[in-house]
């Protein structure tokens, strides 16, 4: 091989070896970069709208637990097991329920049924925030049990039948009594069980002596002091005399009161939305900016506020809930959401 020609061959595999000039370089990296800053860009959108819905979901969940929650003490309003004997041409949707008798002692809020509920505007319930509503709800319509008879030894003693029910009761507990005519409430004390022969076993229960202003179980003049015999007749014999009004079916139930209301929150931002009972007082969610509540009267053409209602919470029969949440991180999520919840005992 000539000496030009191995020059050649030389120079041939040099510019065949020859690497990336600066400027090739430097738009190799530019797009990179570009590429990177897509993919995160990207990234940051997907966490962010995740980050949205992931808050969005928690509001309609907290929403749902909150509304499943209150409405089940907003329908059983005012009830009882037993309603008030009506003629035919009276309306029960109007009637003004039964006539109770009230044994209890205690000047606690949960102590008095009054009108079976009681609405709150603006935070004049002790203990709720500034602008939001509150209310109170009375109800006997869970866990009853089957009165069957009653004696009078001495003091009054009444039988309920044995259901796996009945151990949800205990002594020192506030219970309703009625039987259709007439409702009766007081601390209950539970009595041993009594077997008699093969036959059923019955629970023997009475008026608790602390707490309760009398035994006398009937609508009376001073603390219930009138008899009244509770019986339920489908436990009596053919032929056996009806005693009292003879109202058949008489039932108990445990009473309770429940307040719903929007306090501070326990984590010590924010407010909350609690449920108090006669035992507890539970946060149920966080995160809330406000409740509203508004009632339905017969005759009305639009849902009013506590205010308005005055002295008629007898005949209130719905209740309009507009809960406001809120959510999230930075700027936060709000939802208003509203829901309307009929009473049961004054809805035909």
């Amino acid at each position: 091989m000539s000496r030009r020609t191995r020059a050649n061959a030389g120079r041939g595999t040099a510019r065949t070896m020859r690497g990336l000039s600066l400027i090739e370089l430097m738009m190799a990296v530019v797009i990179g970069l570009l590429v990177v800053l897509a993919a995160i860009g990207i990234f940051i959108s997907n966490r962010a709208t995740y980050k949205t819905a992931d808050a969005m979901g928690r509001i309609q969940e907290s929403a749902r637990t909150a509304f499943e929650l209150m409405a089940s003490d907003l329908r059983e309003a005012d009830g009882t097991l037993c309603r008030a004997l009506q003629p035919k041409s009276e309306d029960p949707a109007q009637s003004q329920g039964l006539p109770m008798m009230n044994l209890l002692t205690s000047t606690e809020w949960w102590a008095d049924w009054g009108d079976g509920l009681l609405g709150y505007d603006n935070g004049a319930l002790k203990g709720s925030v500034t602008g939001t509503d509150a209310i109170e709800l009375r109800s006997a319509t869970r866990d009853g049990q089957g009165v069957y008879g009653s004696t009078f030894a001495g003091v009054k003693q009444l039988t309920m039948e044995d259901r796996p029910l009945q151990l949800n009761y205990e002594s020192g507990m506030p219970v309703l009594l009625c039987d259709g005519r007439q409702a009766t409430l007081f601390i209950i004390e539970l009595l041993p069980k009594t077997q008699t022969g093969r036959g059923p076993a019955f629970y023997e229960f009475k008026p608790a002596t602390a707490g309760n202003c009398g035994s006398g179980l009937g609508i009376g003049p001073v603390c219930g002091a009138s008899e009244y015999w509770y019986k339920g007749e489908t436990m009596w014999p053919e032929g056996t005399p009806n005693v009292g009004y003879g109202v058949a079916n008489a039932k108990m139930a445990p009473m309770q009161a429940v307040r719903w209301y929007v306090g501070k929150s326990a984590a010590g931002s924010g407010n909350a939305l609690y449920r108090r009972t006669s035992k507890d007082n539970a946060e149920v969610i966080d995160g809330v900016r406000d409740l509203q509540l508004t009632y339905l009267l017969p005759g009305a053409s639009g849902y009013v506020t506590a205010a308005q209602v005055g002295t008629r919470w007898k005949q209130v029969r719905a209740v309009r809930v507009a809960l406001e949440l809120e959510g999230g991180t930075g700027e936060p999520l709000r939802r208003r959401i509203v829901h309307v919840v009929g009473l049961r005992s004054r809805n035909p």
